[in-house]
C-alpha cells in the first residue's frame, strides 16, 4: 500500500503552519493609514468677492472615502462672514471686512481624523495702483557703471511687482543703453558728460504704476553730494503715530563723509510737530494732526551742500466710530473721513446736534436696504433738515453689504439727513458713466445681525410711503464714540 496521500497531507499542513493560515487577512486586517488634509493655496482677495476653499488635494493611503470638516479659526472683529457648507470639499465664503480670515480643515476616512490643515486668506478693501520708486538721483563719473534701484517700489496689496526701465534722456552723442531693464537693478555706463534720465514703471499684475524717474549726472571732477529724503509716506494721524525719516539713500560720488540737515518745509496749521534730531540720518516726529507734512533734507560732503530733497508725509484723519442704538439692538459704524469727507462731516453734524435721536428706520426692503434718518418716532412726521450736500459717489467706495450710504432723490446733489444700510452688494447703486450713484461713507463694524433683524420686520404702507415697518423701528440715539 502506497503512502503518497499521507505525505501530501503532511506537506500541506506544514505549508499552512508556515503561512499562518495564508488567508485573505494574513492573520489580521491591513493597517489603516491616517488621512492627510490638504488645502490648495488662496492668499488674497477683496471685500465682497466670493472665495472658494479647496480641500480636494486631501488624500488617504487606503483610498477610503473622506469626509470634510471646515471651520473658522479667526476673522476680523465684527465680520459676519460664514462658510457655505462646512462639510463640502469646496465650501465658499464672502469676506465682508478687510483683514485676515484663518480656516482649518480636518478630514476623516471613516475611522480616524487627519491632522489639522490651516490657511489664511487676506481680504483687502480694493486693488490699489502700485507705486514706482526709481531710487535717489546719483552723481557718477564717465565710464563708471551706474546701478539703478527700484527696490523702494511698493504695492499696498502686497502683489508681486514686475519692472520696466527706460533710458528716456541722455546727452547728445551718448550711446549708453540700459542692461537688464526688466529687473529691479539695471545698469548702464555714462559715456558723455551730462544728465541721464531713467524712468521706471512697475505693474502689480493688473495695473501699471505712474512713471518714476531718476537723474544721473555724469562728470569727471569732484561733485556735490546728492540728498535723498526717502519715499513719501501715508499714515493715520494720532498721538502714537511716530514717523521715522530715512536719509540713508543720500550719496557722494567721491565717497566723502556726509552730514545731514533736516527741516520742516510745511506742516498742518497749528501743528506742534518737531524733529527728534535734525542732524541724524533717521530723525522722527509725531504726526499728531492730520494733513500734509513736507520735510527737506540737505547733505554736505565737507565742501559743498547738496540740493534739497523733500519727502511728503500725508497724515489721514482717522475714521469716526459711531454707535447707533435702536429698539432692536446696537449698530456700530466706522465712517470714512478721508474718502467721503463731505458725507461723513454732514452725518456727524446731524449726530452731534441730536437730530437722529428718536427717529425711525422708515423704509425696509429685504434683499436691498434699510433706510432711516428722516422721520420722528411716534408721530411719523418728516423732520426739517440742513441744506443738501454734494454727491460723493465718485469716491471709489462701493455699495457692498454692510456699507452705509446717503439717500437722495432723483436729483444728484440732494442728500440731506437720510441714509441707508445695504443688505446685499448693490452694484446698481454704484457710480458709473451712466448712473451717478449713491455715496457710500462708512461700514457697519458690529451689529449687522441687528440690521438683518430689522430687515425681516413686517412692512406695509403709511403716510403715503411704502415698505414702512408695521411696528416702528426706532433709532433711540446716535453718538460719536471715537
Amino acid at each position: 500500500m502506497k503512502n503518497y496521500p499521507v505525505v501530501a497531507m503532511i506537506g500541506l499542513l506544514i505549508l499552512v503552519l508556515l503561512c499562518g493560515g495564508c488567508g485573505v487577512n494574513g492573520g489580521g486586517e491591513a493597517t489603516n493609514a491616517t488621512p492627510l488634509a490638504h488645502i490648495s493655496s488662496v492668499s488674497k482677495t477683496f471685500i465682497g468677492t466670493v472665495v472658494t476653499l479647496d480641500g480636494s488635494g486631501s488624500s488617504d493611503g487606503n483610498q477610503d472615502a473622506l469626509t470634510y470638516r471646515w471651520s473658522f479659526v479667526s476673522k476680523p472683529f465684527g465680520s459676519s462672514a460664514t462658510l457655505s457648507t462646512p462639510s463640502d470639499v469646496k465650501p465658499y465664503f464672502t469676506p465682508d471686512l478687510a483683514g485676515l480670515y484663518l480656516f482649518k480643515l480636518v478630514v476623516n476616512d471613516g475611522k480616524v481624523n487627519s491632522s489639522t490643515a490651516t490657511i489664511t486668506v487676506t481680504a483687502f478693501l480694493t486693488n490699489t495702483q502700485p507705486v514706482a520708486s526709481a531710487g535717489a538721483d546719483q552723481n557718477s563719473v564717465l565710464g563708471a557703471q551706474v546701478t539703478l534701484d527700484g527696490s523702494g517700489s511698493s504695492d499696498a496689496n502686497h502683489d508681486v511687482l514686475s519692472y520696466v526701465w527706460t533710458l528716456t534722456e541722455k546727452p547728445v552723442g551718448s550711446t549708453a543703453e540700459l542692461t537688464k531693464r526688466t529687473t529691479v537693478t539695471p545698469t548702464f555706463k555714462p559715456d558723455v558728460a551730462g544728465s541721464y534720465t531713467c524712468a521706471l514703471v512697475v505693474n502689480d499684475g493688473s495695473v501699471d504704476s505712474n512713471p518714476a524717474t531718476v537723474t544721473v549726472n555724469a562728470v569727471a571732477v569732484n561733485v556735490a553730494p546728492v540728498a535723498n529724503a526717502g519715499v513719501n509716506k501715508n499714515v493715520v494721524a494720532g498721538t502714537s503715530t511716530v514717523v521715522t525719516l530715512d536719509g540713508s539713500g543720500s550719496s557722494d560720488v567721491n565717497g566723502d563723509t556726509l552730514t545731514y540737515h533736516w527741516s520742516f518745509v510745511s506742516k498742518p496749521s497749528g501743528s506742534i510737530a518737531i524733529l527728534s534730531d535734525p542732524t541724524v540720518v533717521h530723525p522722527s516726529f509725531v504726526a499728531y494732526d492730520y494733513g500734509t507734512y513736507v520735510i527737506s533734507l540737505v547733505v554736505n560732503d565737507g565742501t559743498v551742500d547738496s540740493l534739497p530733497s523733500t519727502i511728503t508725509v500725508t497724515a489721514s484723519k482717522p475714521d469716526t466710530i459711531v454707535s447707533m442704538v435702536t429698539n432692536y439692538g446696537t449698530i456700530t459704524l466706522s465712517l470714512n473721513n478721508n474718502s467721503a469727507p463731505l458725507s461723513t462731516g454732514n452725518f456727524i453734524t446731524y449726530v452731534n446736534s441730536g437730530f437722529y435721536n428718536n427717529t425711525l428706520f422708515h423704509r425696509v426692503i429685504p434683499g436691498f436696504m434699510i433706510q432711516g434718518g428722516g422721520y420722528t418716532a411716534g408721530s411719523f412726521t418728516e423732520k426739517t433738515t440742513n441744506a443738501a450736500i454734494k454727491n460723493e459717489a465718485t469716491n471709489g467706495l462701493k455699495n457692498l453689504r454692510g456699507t452705509i450710504a446717503m439717500a437722495r432723490t432723483d436729483i444728484v446733489d440732494s442728500a440731506t439727513s437720510q441714509f441707508f444700510i445695504n443688505l446685499v452688494d448693490n452694484a446698481s447703486l454704484d457710480h458709473t458713466d451712466t448712473n451717478y450713484g449713491y455715496a457710500v461713507f462708512g461700514t457697519v463694524i458690529s451689529g449687522m445681525d441687528v440690521v438683518d433683524t430689522i430687515a425681516a420686520v413686517t412692512t406695509g404702507s403709511a403716510n403715503g410711503l411704502q415698505n414702512v415697518p408695521v411696528s416702528q423701528v426706532i433709532i433711540n440715539s446716535v453718538v460719536v464714540v471715537q
